[in-house]
């Protein structure tokens, strides 16, 4: 029986959500590009990773970047799910109740 070696994994703290996270704070095409840019940089230059290892973060930050991008060319779709997230809460008579409708809007949003 052959064993196979393990698969690199991506390192803590340098995945897709991570970055995204990260990502949302640019406001402008402009802005993502500068901060994707010294992502990439910042990961290229980092001494403590191997090459397989950057390039899985690499991988993670053009994935980040991509996702942020599609934000910026819809935004309707961020914008109309927290607004579907809120109108049950803001209708709803008591905290429980709000809670409840939360909870639902997160479980159908994580679907």
């Amino acid at each position: 029986m052959k064993i196979l070696p393990s698969l690199p994994q991506i390192p803590e703290g340098y995945d897709k959500s991570t970055y995204y996270t990260k990502f949302r704070r640019a406001k402008s095409d402009e802005t993502l590009k500068k901060m994707y840019q010294r992502s990439f940089r910042d990961i290229e230059e980092c001494e403590h990773f191997s090459p397989v290892e950057k390039k899985l973060i690499q991988i993670e930050i053009i994935r980040a970047n991509s996702q942020r991008e599609e934000d910026f060319d819809n935004p309707t779709r961020t914008e109309m799910t927290v607004s579907h997230a809120i109108a049950p809460i803001e209708h709803s008579g008591t905290r429980s109740d709000a809670e409840k409708a939360l909870g639902e809007q997160l479980r159908r949003l994580s679907a």
